[in-house]
């Protein structure tokens, strides 16, 4: 049940070390604290800190830890280790120790966490940490980490990224809420896992293509999406299914959600994609999403030779509620072959399972 994140930071390691390492920075971009402060220490002795976090409006939970190790490899890898603890009995958290390790690769760094911990509150505190409190506090370390590549990659304010999540984060809330009236807990249940674990689709004008062969022959396509405060990735896996008889779009660095999609030509000559059966997995919870909040996706995409783009429609509806969000535009492509050129090791997704 350890906690495991990773993320790969275009920067320097000492830029990234010392923004994760100074208290001062480090309580900027972790959502898990609010304030963090090293205490005074004689010559020679592990460095201990205190760290709290800001529950609710004038109450603090308040915890100690202490650095039991940090060491640097003739590689350039390192690694920081550390214990902690809180005695505050709202704290979920009675005990835990995790680790940072910082691997260079390339232009970037690849920073990776694991961690794990004692719940409190007995028998009643397991079930909680296992439902709730540990899927949450793993979506706010992968969020954490997000706001720390931003910092480091094109010097957005983790204060920034901070109100942008937070919009985001209402707008998870506000689907769960409609699930729970509209179908009861055993509908928002899924819901609320899928908030969690999804991240948005971003809409922007351009992108990037790495095809494996010919754009008519396409096989591990990613996109790159450039907006105006930097670029940003949409994750997918798409592979072919003889036995569904479609393509399977598995979304996600983690490949929680797979979706049906059924492609078509229609009479002008775009290529329309409609979403079919969405499904949810995440470890031993697999399931099929309720029609009731799945959102019907389709998607028209069509090469406009006058202008020399291409062009594209999307809208994602609800058969209950109507429709929730789409966007039109336009954007070029370039396609690298990366039969010569190689696929980055950062496209691939953070996790691969084999599925039947």
């Amino acid at each position: 049940m350890g906690l495991y994140i990773e993320a790969r930071i275009r920067t320097d390691i000492e830029r990234l070390w010392s923004r994760t390492q100074e208290p001062a920075r480090h309580q900027r971009w972790d959502l898990r604290f609010t304030h963090i402060s090293y205490l005074p220490r004689a010559a020679g002795e592990p460095q201990r800190f205190t760290y709290a976090v800001r529950a609710l409006p004038g109450l603090r939970v308040a915890g100690t830890g202490i650095t039991a190790g940090e060491r640097q490899r003739p590689d350039g890898t390192r690694t920081s280790a550390l214990r902690f603890a809180s005695p505050h009995p709202l704290s979920p958290i009675a005990a835990g120790r995790g680790y940072w390790r910082y691997v260079p690769d390339g232009d970037g760094v690849r920073f990776l966490t694991g961690y794990d911990y004692e719940p409190r509150w007995g028998r009643v505190g397991r079930v909680v940490d296992r439902c709730l409190f540990r899927p949450l506090i793993g979506w706010g370390t992968a969020w954490s980490f997000d706001r720390l590549r931003l910092w480091c990659e094109r010097g957005t304010p983790p204060e920034r990224s901070l109100r942008y999540g937070l919009a985001e984060s209402s707008a998870r809330l506000l689907a769960v809420a409609v699930a729970l009236l509209a179908g009861g807990p055993l509908v928002a249940l899924p819901v609320a896992v899928a908030a969690l674990a999804v991240r948005p689709l971003p809409t922007t004008p351009s992108a990037r293509r790495c095809l494996r062969r010919p754009p008519e022959r396409a096989a591990a396509v990613a996109r790159t999406f450039d907006f105006p405060r930097g670029p940003e990735r949409f994750d997918a896996t798409m592979v072919f299914s003889a036995e569904r008889g479609c393509i399977v779009d598995y979304l996600g660095t983690h490949q929680h959600v797979a979706s049906d999609l059924h492609l078509a030509a229609d009479p002008a000559g775009a290529l329309v994609i409609r979403s079919g059966e969405h499904r949810f997995r995440e470890g031993r919870v697999n399931f099929r999403a309720p029609e009731l909040v799945a959102g019907d996706a389709v998607v028209r995409e069509s090469y406009d030779d006058s202008a020399g783009c291409f062009r594209i429609e999307v809208r994602v509806s609800n058969r209950r509620f109507g429709p929730l969000f789409g966007y039109t535009g336009s954007f070029t492509a370039d396609y690298a072959d990366v039969a010569e050129c190689g696929v980055r090791t950062d496209l691939r997704p953070v996790r691969e399972e084999v599925r039947a």
